[in-house]
C-alpha cells in the first residue's frame, strides 16, 4: 500500500506515522508544496491533504485561490500536471472554505474526494482503511501462484 500525506503539523505527523507504521506501507509525508510536487510520483492508495501549511488560514473561498504553499496550491498542481486519478483523496483541513475549494477542484477532474477534518473520527476511519487494505494485500499474496 502507498500513502501520500501533505501535512506540516508535527503532532499530526506523529499520529499519521503510528497509523501507517506497518513496514509494508510505503509512506510519503511532505510539509510543503514544493517538496510534495517533487515527491508525488503517483499510484497512491490513499492521499491525505491539509490546507493551511505554515499557518496560512483563509477566511473565505476567494482568499484560498492562488495562495502559495497551501493545499489549494498542491491541488491546482495535481490537476494541471494531469496526474492520473488515484486515491481516494481525503482533505483533512479544518478550513472550510479552502477544503471546499480543494474538494470541488479535484471532483471537477473526476478524483474521488472526501472531506473529514482532522480528529478522532478521521484517525479511526484511517485505521479501519489500513486494516482492510493490508488484509486484502496479504490475502492476495497468500493466494498468488507459487513459483517452482
Amino acid at each position: 500500500m502507498r500513502v501520500f500525506i501533505l501535512e506540516d503539523s508535527n503532532s499530526r505527523i506523529v499520529l499519521f506515522r503510528e497509523i501507517f507504521a506497518d513496514l509494508s506501507i510505503d509512506l510519503t509525508i511532505c510539509d510543503d508544496t514544493v517538496t510534495a510536487a517533487t515527491k508525488f510520483v503517483g499510484d497512491y492508495n490513499l492521499i491525505l491533504l491539509d490546507h493551511d501549511l505554515e499557518h496560512h488560514h483563509q477566511e473565505n473561498l476567494e482568499a484560498a485561490v492562488g495562495k502559495k504553499n497551501t493545499g489549494s496550491e498542491f491541488v491546482d498542481y495535481l490537476v494541471m500536471a494531469a496526474h492520473p486519478k488515484q486515491g481516494p483523496v481525503v482533505i483533512h483541513s479544518y478550513n472550510p472554505y479552502s477544503a471546499e475549494y480543494m474538494r470541488s477542484t479535484l471532483e471537477k477532474y473526476d478524483w474521488s474526494v472526501y472531506k473529514q477534518p482532522f480528529g478522532l473520527t478521521l484517525l479511526e476511519k484511517l485505521q479501519e482503511f489500513v486494516t482492510k487494505e493490508l488484509a486484502i494485500e496479504r490475502n492476495s499474496l497468500d493466494n498468488s501462484p507459487k513459483q517452482a
